[in-house]
């Protein structure tokens, strides 16, 4: 028997092992595009009986038999991402559902591009997805849909120039708008130019409905930043790959006025695994904003934290929390509530960063770490700012979980099929 890897397979392979790590979502791209080049070979009538198949399974959802925990599924509403793979060429779409204790149901579906991202308006009211839509003519153009919440009626669009897509896996959101609604910003790139100027910010004006004119550049910023909006032409950055924050001040034609950088200082932190592998488990692996102290914490895969004071530009506090032994910090797993963080963590022996197993609550007071809560494998993770509640979602398996984090109980709710990416608590 022959056990050679194929070039494409062993790329792939490779890859999985990094992800997670800022340079993997470079080479994702680059292998997406062989796997699409790949493809054309299937020919034409091939083609067209994957999309057929594809179509009537990519995107059902299906309850999963398994039962759940009495009382802990919530009634909550969910919206999940459901990309279709870079080689099917059907529309992705937005599903809302409605959980209970009995699993969850879909509500409504929305139909949007591939290679997308999305977010919610401050107050809840509507839903903003950025993606590349098919033109029919074997073209496609990057859009940002708006849709109208609880519905999910299509509300309007907007051209988004330059939209670099989310390179096949979710990791980091690409998209973030401003506390006032106004305006939405994207993680895009320009057109033409070097590659280390390629990224940037493009503004979009919610209210007129049109892209500001000009883009502000993230020159050596590096793959996968995170972006904070502290106001209406103001927002910090995260520059993983670089340890910096960047606190950026735009003019009202999206132009960069004025930047301040940060050094963000990592530990350094390295994990060998059973083989010998040496990796680094140092790097931001996450971050968010608390609005109502207007601070940023910046969490490293090793339970490092950076507290940033976003109104003084400066770092508040770092701390190094003590977590259960044999985790990380798992990308991008991180949510805040009433003045407690909730972690997605990871086990260091996993090769996908991306990946958690179970989930931890920090004092952001004392800095206490909670007891490990144990779970099934998940890939995004969102935590409600209502009720000490967790939802996961895995794009693998497409297991839904809840976690109630007061009580420790965890509840699988079902099996979502097709390419979830990722989900967001409703209001």
């Amino acid at each position: 028997m022959n056990d050679a890897v194929p070039p494409l397979g062993k790329e792939l392979r490779d890859l999985a092992q990094e992800a997670g790590s800022p340079k993997a979502l470079t080479r994702w791209r680059l292998v997406r595009i062989r796997a699409n080049q790949t493809m054309l070979v299937l020919g034409t009538a091939g083609m067209f009986v994957l999309v057929f198949m594809a179509g009537l399974w990519g995107l059902r959802i299906a309850t999963n038999e398994r039962p759940t925990v009495p009382g802990s599924g919530a009634d909550n509403v969910l919206y999940v991402l459901n990309d279709a793979p870079p080689e099917e060429h059907f529309p992705a779409a937005i599903e809302s559902l409605q959980t209970s204790e009995a699993g969850f149901s879909s509500l409504h579906r929305a139909m949007v591009g591939n290679d997308g991202d999305f977010v919610p308006s401050p107050d809840g009211a509507s839903l903003y997805v950025v993606s590349r839509l098919p033109t029919g003519d074997g073209g496609f153009r990057d859009t940002a849909s708006v849709f109208s919440l609880p519905g999910m009626e299509k509300a309007g669009e907007i051209g988004t120039p330059g939209w670099q897509g989310t390179t096949g896996i979710r990791v980091i959101r690409k998209l973030a708008v401003d506390p006032t609604g106004s305006h939405l910003f994207v993680l895009t790139g320009f057109v033409d130019g070097p590659a280390d100027s390629q990224q940037a910010i493009l503004t979009l004006d919610l209210g007129r409905g049109k892209a500001l004119a000009e883009v502000a550049p993230l020159s050596g910023c590096g793959s996968g930043p995170m972006m904070f909006p502290t106001a209406e032409f103001s927002l910090v950055v995260i520059c993983r790959e670089v340890d910096q924050a960047r606190f950026l001040d735009l003019n009202a034609t999206g132009a960069l006025e004025e930047t301040t950088t940060l050094p963000i200082r990592r530990s350094g932190e390295t994990s060998t695994d059973e083989f010998g592998n040496v990796t680094d488990v140092s790097y931001a692996a996450a971050a968010v904003h608390d609005a109502a102290s207007d601070r940023i914490f910046v969490v490293f895969r090793d339970g490092r934290i950076s507290v940033i004071d976003a109104g003084t530009r400066a770092i508040a506090e770092t701390v190094q929390l003590k977590l259960p032994d044999g985790f990380s910090v798992g990308v991008p797993h991180a949510g805040l509530r009433e003045g407690e963080l909730v972690l997605g963590l990871g086990r260091r022996g996993n090769l996908d960063a991306t990946k958690g197993d179970g989930v931890v609550t920090v004092d952001t007071e004392s800095w206490s770490v909670s007891d490990l809560i144990t779970t099934a494998s998940f890939s995004s993770l969102d935590v409600s700012q209502s009720s000490p509640e967790v939802y996961t979602l895995d794009r693998d398996s497409g297991g839904l979980q809840h976690i109630d984090v007061a009580s420790s109980e965890v509840s699988e709710l079902g099996t979502i099929q097709g390419r979830p990416q990722g989900l967001i608590i409703g209001p």
